[in-house]
């Protein structure tokens, strides 16, 4: 019970900071609530908290929802959402959002790159990716997070100093 009642609440939470409706809040947590009961808590490998491995889970199927909702183009760059709420300026365009990380993007090299796009931008899941490219599970989550950690820099050095100012108008 308690841990349904974090994952709804925390999905409420996504879905009214990116102004959408509870329901999506709800289909979030239903799905990310189906999946640690079938997988996820047993690919919970003590890495971090118990508690930033279900946020991890939440926030990536609030971003599923949101992009099959509106085309929403979404980075899976959830440092922000820790934050506490302040008041937001509307979602820049797509367009524009894509324009601000585009030079971050075309400084990833090789795999990093391969990985960032299929996970990020195509949402595609670790396995799958691991499976096509021919590498462990594990590798492609390790080239993943180093390829956020690269583009989150270099966000940075642009100015940039959150990833609500990139997605911001």
């Amino acid at each position: 019970d308690q841990l349904w009642e974090s994952l709804y609440r925390d999905c409420v939470r996504i879905a009214r900071k990116y102004r959408q409706p509870d329901d999506m809040g709800y289909d979030a947590a239903v799905r990310a609530y189906g999946k640690l009961n079938t997988s996820g808590i047993k690919n919970f490998g003590f890495r971090s908290s118990f508690r930033s491995y279900c946020w991890t889970i939440i926030t990536r199927e609030m971003f599923r929802l949101m992009k099959k909702s509106k085309d929403f183009e979404s980075l899976d760059l959830t440092m922000e959402i820790h934050a506490a709420p302040e008041k937001e300026a509307p979602l820049a365009e797509s367009q524009t959002i894509l324009e601000r990380i585009q030079p971050c993007v075309d400084l990833l090299k090789g795999n990093r790159l391969k990985v960032f796009e299929m996970v990020d931008l195509r949402q595609m899941s670790p396995g799958d990716v691991a499976e096509e490219m021919g590498l462990t599970r594990n590798n492609v989550n390790k080239l993943a997070s180093r390829a956020r950690q690269d583009l989150r820099k270099c966000l940075e050095t642009r100015g940039f100093l959150s990833a609500s100012e990139v997605l911001r108008g």
